[in-house]
């Protein structure tokens, strides 16, 4: 079952990797950081496929045509805001 703990952990692991693989800078995210400010290169190509990411990962629907990273008045929102975001969106129980 998931919880904001597994969301938080594998928004961290999909969003490190996709730095990585990226070529960017190492990054040390934890459920206080907030990707659109701390990641280098974090623009909307990038916000696409990382929801994609999270969504394969979570085994969940997350639409495209929203930006999870980002609250719905534009403001950066940091992971553990994000995970329960997610969470409340695919329906599941803390």
């Amino acid at each position: 079952m998931l919880d904001e703990n597994t969301v938080a952990k594998k928004i961290i692991d999909t969003l490190g990797r996709l730095q990585e693989a990226g070529g960017f800078s190492e990054a040390y995210l934890r459920e206080s950081s907030c990707p659109v400010a701390e990641l280098q290169e974090f623009d909307s190509q990038l916000w696409v496929l990382a929801m994609t990411l999270i969504a394969d990962e979570l085994d969940i629907e997350i639409s495209d045509s929203e930006n999870i990273f980002v609250s719905s008045d534009g403001g950066n929102l940091d992971i553990a805001t994000i995970a329960r975001n997610v969470l409340s969106k695919a329906g599941a129980k803390k």
